[in-house]
């Protein structure tokens, strides 16, 4: 009852807010009962995310349907927009919209001009002309149905809102056309440096560093994709890694996931393009400074310090056994994911940069087999 209770006051808080926001932009709705409605089941939904993604804090039920938003679904929807206010407007030439929407393009124009991005962004240009075409007719058609109008008289704060929404639909352009692999590849010849290829093998090869971290019961809260230059950000030589403050274990189970943490990417590659390239000779020496501390705890017969000509090759044996029995789990593992694994290869190849709430959504998804080392079974 309590918490039924503590649900009706939240929504009442946030109708109040919402219901004064609106009063004070001077925009009336024509039902409040609806407007109830709509804040009562944002709240819900957000709630409902907000216990699937684990958000923490008193406000994340407000912000949690937001994470459901992405930048394939906001292109569509912004150029939805543009095609029905098109077709529905009721006077398509506005003088006063025109000017301002042209105030607002030069602007962003002289700034995209004057700050070099890190990133290449090609045709980012013609980006902001066309979204400053979906702006306007955006525009146009919300100020009719609110029954508003620009006017002269407040142009530098017209001109103000209306560089927030070309910048923010430029944006979202911006960033659903990278997950297309023509203007991935425009990128590439921009940067001159790696290919398109290349770097989908390198994004695959972290991602399957990133699909072993299923170990933990738990998603680490703070786990990292990093790719190009958000890596070089953290160490100048490296292309890609994953980030994540983890618990340490001095157990055997915890052992074994280390070191096929370390080879999963080199199997990823293998898996995906039948060859590996990034970072296979550093993960794989990382394997086999780790298959020696486990051999040599857990393997009776294997000598920490071979003399003989037989201890060396039964030394040799055991770790052929044991990374052969490994490689076929990590094989098993991401053949079972390997949707997943191109999704988020493909997805942080659009980002550079992928954090928890971008990643818990596919670990959802994730098929987990019984030869995998978990964290639950220690």
């Amino acid at each position: 009852m309590r918490k039924i209770l503590g649900r009706l006051i939240e929504i009442l808080l946030a109708y109040i807010l919402v219901f004064y926001v609106l009063y004070y932009l001077q925009i009336s709705i024509s039902s409040q009962f609806w407007l109830f409605i709509s804040v009562g089941l944002w709240l819900t939904l957000g709630h409902a995310i907000k216990r699937k993604l684990k958000y923490q804090g008193i406000l994340a039920s407000w912000y949690a349907p937001l994470s459901r938003v992405n930048e394939r679904g906001l292109g569509y929807a912004f150029f939805a927009l543009t095609f029905i206010s098109i077709f529905y407007s009721k006077n398509l030439y506005q003088k006063e919209i025109i000017f301002t929407v042209l105030i607002a393009t030069i602007t962003l124009l002289i700034i995209h001009l004057l700050i070099k991005s890190k990133t290449p962004k090609p045709l980012f240009k013609s980006i902001i002309l066309f979204s400053s075409i979906e702006a306007y007719f955006i525009t146009e058609q919300l100020l009719y149905l609110l029954q508003r109008g620009f006017s002269f008289d407040n142009l530098i704060y017209q001109a103000i809102l209306l560089i927030v929404l070309i910048y923010v639909i430029s944006q979202s352009n911006y960033y659903f056309l990278r997950n297309f692999m023509f203007y991935q590849k425009l990128i590439v010849s921009s940067e001159n440096n790696l290919s398109y290829k290349q770097k989908l093998n390198i994004a695959v090869h972290e991602a399957s560093h990133l699909l072993m971290y299923i170990f933990f019961k738990e998603v680490p809260y703070d786990i990292q994709i990093l790719l190009f230059d958000e890596a070089k950000a953290i160490s100048p030589d490296a292309q890609g890694m994953v980030i994540a403050q983890i618990p340490m274990y001095n157990t055997k189970e915890f052992l074994e996931w280390r070191m096929m943490l370390a080879i999963s990417g080199i199997r990823g590659e293998l898996l995906i393009f039948n060859n590996h390239s990034h970072g296979s000779e550093s993960d794989f020496q990382q394997w086999r400074s780790l298959a020696h501390i486990y051999l040599m705890n857990f393997k009776p017969t294997y000598t920490p310090q071979p003399i003989t000509v037989n201890q060396m090759n039964h030394n040799k044996t055991l770790e052929t056994e044991l990374y052969n029995r490994q490689i076929f789990v990590i094989d098993k593992y991401l053949k079972s994911n390997k949707g997943i694994l191109l999704k988020i290869s493909k997805q942080a190849l659009v980002y550079n940069k992928l954090s928890y709430l971008q990643i818990y959504p596919h670990f959802s998804n994730v098929k987990r087999i019984k030869e995998m080392p978990y964290e639950y079974r220690q």
